[in-house]
């Protein structure tokens, strides 16, 4: 198989929590929240058209720049992870029980044929926390070179 750029997110949505019990929960700093019932905005901040259905809190892991397989081993950052939030599963189990929702989503970037396995281990931490996993695969690049400056295209 051939190597791969990827990007990883945990992501969470509710009915009705405030995202701040989340970021609370788990220690770890949003890259972006809203709550539900507020008005939806733009990342930068500007008012759009209607009201949040959903809270819902994200935050990536492995930085902001797509990772690369062989400097970065995909399922290594996945075990990392679990591992990191560990400490946190009653809140997990809660959050679920209450119709919230947890994913890890992982954006895979593949100018060819690749591949990935995930190991039991790593899914049944993944599922002891009540974690899903979702996959959005980009074909290509994670950026474009038709400029001298290199752009990391957004997810």
């Amino acid at each position: 198989m051939y190597p791969f750029h990827y990007k990883v997110s945990l992501r969470f949505s509710h009915p009705k929590m405030d995202p701040h019990e989340i970021t609370t929960a788990l220690g770890l700093s949003p890259k972006r929240s809203w709550m539900v019932g507020e008005p939806k905005t733009t990342p930068t901040g500007q008012r759009l058209k209607g009201i949040n259905r959903k809270t819902y809190w994200y935050a990536n892991f492995g930085g902001e720049e797509p990772l690369y397989s062989e400097k970065t081993d995909l399922t290594k950052l996945l075990s990392d992870m679990t591992i990191q939030l560990r400490p946190a599963k009653d809140f997990t189990h809660d959050f679920v029980e209450s119709g919230g929702e947890i994913k890890i989503f992982i954006g895979l970037f593949c100018p060819q044929n690749s591949g990935i396995g995930i190991s039991w281990d790593i899914l049944a931490r993944l599922a002891s926390l009540r974690i899903g996993v979702d996959f959005d695969y980009y074909p290509g690049e994670p950026w474009s070179t038709s400029t001298d400056d290199l752009e990391t295209k957004s997810l």
